[in-house]
């Protein structure tokens, strides 16, 4: 399926916190199993509503509630399919694969905050969706016809929560566009042309099109979004020469509280205030080899297991059984991993990246779900993974190499650091790190900053061990 190139500045955020133990279900509250039902022998026996073939018409009949955000659990695995027709895609965070096959970027969720603050993008929202109101009813409708020809013929199942800052960007469209102001955003029904833009209803209308529709509708908006987004970008460079320092500090503490890799991820208050356990599934090793300037090395790779299922560093191609077997013997499955950080670009920190291919990716400074890229890493400030992890740089060995914190374990704070320490032994031989350092001096300002915080460090290369007090 054909890969939009151009989503690497947008950050995702996933709304699915109450679907995660649902199966597919029709109006009568009978489960589906979708695996089962595409095996059924009748092209359309036994599929929900949403997946029967459809009669193409300029205006599609009447069909049943659409649910675009449950999850499929067939055999233990835990991704949601793709409810439009003819689109085989399965994704643990169906908003993204949403995003990515379906939806076009005029109306992603997560633009940068000048570009929510300009009129002429919400106008530019606004013209997409009278387009799509005279492409789904007629060339007379508008977007309030819209609203009522969803509401009537593809409502949602139920009604599900707005993220404040989809809210946000609602209001700001209503705003602009001057259409009536509601005390409240609803979904079903949908009480404003603005809530159209939300991605349940997208999908919902997206369901109906045919093949040939979907594919134009995917690239709405796109040139006219581009000018958009390079006028916002003359822009920062213009603030970032006037007041650079500035400029970061505000930018950076608003994203800090907006969002976090567990928006992402997590789908259960209930977990809150559960601690993490901190695994070494395989303990790392270096050793000069007879052959100067040659070194033997693996690298340890490390569980976090907690209200999230993290890995730290996925060891070398050659280490796949014994990360696998690892894994099993501590109760988790490679489906069960939601994020996968590796400290640095080591091959063996990389090696197994392709083991999890439905998670969130950290590798040094990088950050991706799928092709959609975050580039606050690169800033060098703290990011949180949630309440008791967080990612910090720690350049040194590389100018990209980044740390993990785990608080609040029975053991206190627990920094996997990668090459920032190869062993315990770098405590009393300088020479073991700094001989392959990049920038031995910022290393020794990065080691001082987690021998400061940490209780226990897992290094890059060797077994954990207690700070010295």
């Amino acid at each position: 399926m054909e890969r939009d190139p151009e989503i690497e500045d947008y950050v995702t955020a996933d709304e699915a916190d109450i679907t995660d133990d649902e199966y597919l279900t029709d109006d009568m509250g009978q489960a589906h199993d979708t695996e089962s039902d595409e095996d059924s022998s009748s092209p359309d026996e036994g599929l929900p509503p949403f997946k029967r073939r459809r009669r193409e018409s300029s205006i599609a009949p009447a069909q049943e509630p659409v649910d675009v955000s449950v999850r499929s659990h067939t055999q233990g695995d835990k991704r949601s399919s793709c409810p439009v027709e003819g689109c085989h895609g399965r994704s643990k965070h169906l908003k993204h694969h949403a995003w990515e096959h379906h939806i076009p970027r005029v109306f992603w969720d997560r633009p940068w905050n000048e570009l929510n603050a300009s009129p002429d993008y919400h106008r530019l929202r606004a013209s997409c969706l009278l387009a799509l109101a005279q492409c789904i009813i007629g060339p007379a409708a508008t977007v309030q016809d819209l609203v009522g020809y969803v509401n009537e013929n593809i409502p949602l199942p139920r009604e599900y929560p707005i993220m404040p800052r989809t809210l946000n960007q609602m209001g700001q469209l209503t705003r602009t566009m001057r259409w009536p102001m509601t005390d409240t955003f609803q979904m079903l029904p949908i009480n404003s042309p603005a809530v159209l833009i939300h991605w349940r209803i997208m999908m919902a209308i997206v369901c109906t099109m045919s093949p040939e529709k979907r594919s134009e509708f995917k690239t709405w908006g796109k040139e006219d979004l581009a000018n958009l987004e390079n006028q916002v970008k003359s822009r920062r460079v213009i603030l970032q020469r006037e007041d650079q320092e500035s400029f970061e500090q505000s930018d950076g503490a608003e994203e800090e509280d907006e969002w976090t890799v567990v928006d992402e991820c997590w789908s259960g208050e209930e977990e809150e205030e559960k601690e993490y356990e901190v695994l070494v599934i395989q303990e790392g090793y270096s050793a000069e080899d007879e052959e100067q300037d040659k070194v033997r090395t693996r690298g340890t790779v490390t569980v976090l297991k907690g209200p999230m299922t993290i890995v730290v560093n996925t060891g070398h191609p050659k280490d796949k059984e014994a990360i696998l077997e690892g894994l099993e013997r501590n109760g988790v499955s490679v489906d069960d991993v939601e994020c996968c950080i590796c400290t640095g670009c080591n091959v063996d920190f990389v090696g197994n990246l392709n083991l999890f291919p439905d998670t969130v990716y950290i590798a040094s400074v990088d950050m991706c779900l799928g092709d959609l890229h975050h580039r606050r890493l690169a800033s060098g400030r703290p990011f949180p993974i949630d309440k008791r992890v967080e990612v910090i740089s720690t350049p040194g060995s590389s100018c990209t190499d980044i740390s993990v914190l785990v608080k609040d374990t029975y053991l206190g704070i627990v920094a996997v650091v990668g090459d920032l320490f190869r062993c315990r032994e770098d405590l009393e031989d300088q020479s073991i790190w700094r001989r392959d350092s990049t920038n031995p001096e910022r290393q020794e300002v990065s080691k001082a900053k987690i021998l400061e915080i940490a209780d226990l460090i897992v290094p890059g290369r060797g077994p954990m061990f207690k700070v010295p007090v």
